[in-house]
């Protein structure tokens, strides 16, 4: 790489006055070894962004905006494991309602959402300018209530057991109920 023209690196912040994340991209990002076990040559997977999510917090209000999984890595529960943190992150925000859209075919995710609470309020025509879609537009209150908090811890324990099985272990417990 020429001098000059190295990639900043991305930033990513957990919340106010955290410091930020930093995630670079380019040929000299090395891979994330795995150890299957004692004396086992780490296995080696080249940096790959495999879900997201994101929220925008508007008054009482979360709007999920964004969740998505790389399709290699999918029905593994970690769209799930996404969802949930999103959810929590609302209740730690003392938001009352969440709200979302998602294409109409896409049965996985209306199920998942379903799962959560979601409830469609509507439709969208033609939301999605690629394919003409629909949009199905979903909405969950009383995500403020205890009922949903110990929801949560729940589904929690469920998807960590799910993960576990699939063979993925949280680095980091950011779900703290």
């Amino acid at each position: 790489m020429r001098a000059g023209t190295e990639t900043p690196p991305l930033q990513i912040r957990a919340g106010t006055g955290a410091p930020p994340l930093q995630i670079r991209a380019g040929t000299e990002t090395p891979p994330l070894q795995i150890r299957a076990g004692t004396g086992a040559p780490p296995l080696q997977i080249p940096p790959t962004l495999i879900g997201i999510g994101c929220l925008w917090a508007i008054l009482e209000e979360a709007h999920i905006i964004m969740l998505a999984i790389h399709p290699q890595f999918q029905g593994q529960g970690l769209g799930q494991a996404l969802l949930l943190a999103l959810l929590k992150s609302a209740c730690d925000r003392q938001l009352e309602r969440s709200t979302l859209e998602v294409r109409d075919s896409n049965l996985a995710a209306v199920y998942l959402y379903k799962k959560f609470g979601f409830k469609e309020a509507g439709r969208r025509k033609r939301y999605y300018e690629d394919t003409g879609e629909d949009a199905l537009v979903m909405w969950r209150s009383g995500l403020e209530k205890p009922e949903f908090q110990r929801y949560l811890a729940d589904e929690k324990r469920e998807m960590c057991d799910r993960l576990h099985q699939k063979n993925w272990h949280l680095a980091i417990d950011i779900f703290d109920f």
